[in-house]
């Protein structure tokens, strides 16, 4: 099986450092979580351990910071297969499909992303991937589903997946199937029996392997709490006591006027661009906020705007917190984690979250 990928270079320099082949992925577009992927990476080193691979941690860093992003996300596959994950769990594990806000998912196939997301975050694009690990030929699309993929498979044996139709000559008489490969869908060749897999037929492989939906149950912790039980305790604010808890937690005339106004006026999120060109906090003479000092960086290339639709189907604001485990084996301990559904802590769901929890007694620190 031979992998390659021939484009023009968008957002790094043509360098020989950047050049492929590599060893077991080229990708379309652009991983755009790839410092935050990175970071990861090098934070879970020392968590990382397999028989397959003794003293693991002294190929540190495991995965590149100078290549590009497809160089990186292709080393970190290829850490995971050659320490003996199967190779569909170690692609669900780092591109995996929507799953948190998808209500018609099969609940086994649920509790699966959900461990799984536990210890590996999203390597998310947009991007169209194909792989190898030597036995299977296979091409999917990350959750967003930014990317066209389609496939067609022909009489004589062939199967084609390209973005473009015409990429392959064939005879509209002789087509055997067809299809397209959408947002978070996976289509698998076995080289050596000649099978076709397509996303079900990874998925029940995948949900199977272990009791995924029991570990959870008897391990993870959720806290879920509303507003309401905050609402009891609050008291009204006179207005010398609003102003001082303003300067307290430095709301600014524009924070008050742009950000909080509409949201009381209409119920609406400020209209704002996604650039930022405020000063940065760093060079400030005044006391600023800790949130001041992050900055988002984004890739500003080719990505079409997302619907809202499929906006509240791929973006969520789930959290986990407690001690990660080792991504190389699987074990009921790894479920043992707290899930919040948003990491804002009202003071009810801090409460909870600060009581005393059996096995959880180092979530906080």
């Amino acid at each position: 099986i031979c992998v390659f990928h021939q484009r023009f270079s968008t957002n790094t320099m043509p360098k020989w450092p950047l050049a492929q082949p590599f060893r077991c992925i080229a990708h379309n577009g652009e991983i755009n979580t790839i410092e935050g992927n990175r970071n990861w990476s090098t934070a879970r080193t020392s968590k990382f351990a397999t028989d397959e691979l003794p003293e693991l941690g002294e190929l540190s860093p495991l995965v590149n910071r100078t290549g590009s992003d497809s160089s990186s996300m292709d080393n970190m596959l290829e850490v995971l297969l050659a320490g003996g994950v199967d190779l569909f769990r170690a692609v669900r594990m780092m591109i995996p499909p929507a799953w948190q806000n998808v209500d018609t998912m099969d609940s086994e196939l649920r509790a699966f992303y959900e461990y799984n997301s536990m210890h590996m975050e999203p390597w998310d694009g947009p991007a169209g991937l194909v792989l190898t690990d030597g036995r299977y030929a296979v091409c999917l699309l990350d959750r967003n589903g930014l990317r066209p993929s389609r496939w067609v498979i022909t009489k004589n044996g062939y199967i084609t997946v390209a973005s473009e139709i015409g990429t392959y000559g064939y005879k509209p008489e002789d087509v055997v199937a067809k299809g397209r490969i959408g947002p978070g869908q996976i289509l698998a060749v076995d080289t050596e029996t000649g099978e076709v897999l397509h996303t079900d037929d990874i998925d029940s492989r995948l949900k199977s392997a272990h009791p995924y939906k029991k570990w959870l149950k008897e391990n993870a912790v959720r806290i879920e709490a509303t507003l309401d039980k905050d609402h009891e305790a609050f008291q009204a604010m006179d207005a010398d006591t609003l102003k001082t808890h303003m300067k307290m937690f430095q709301v600014t005339f524009e924070e008050r006027d742009q950000v909080l106004r509409p949201l009381a006026e209409a119920g609406q999120e400020a209209v704002g661009s996604m650039g930022d060109d405020t000063p940065m906090a760093v060079l400030s003479t005044r006391v600023r906020s800790v949130s001041d000092y992050f900055r988002q960086k984004f890739a500003q290339v080719t990505n079409p705007p997302i619907d809202p639709l499929r906006e509240a189907i791929v973006m969520s604001l789930e959290t986990c917190v407690g001690v990660e485990q080792n991504v190389f084996e699987e074990t009921p301990e790894h479920a043992k984690r707290i899930i919040l559904a948003t990491p804002v802590l009202t003071p009810a769901k801090f409460s909870c979250f600060s009581s005393d929890k059996d096995g959880f007694e180092h979530a906080l620190i």
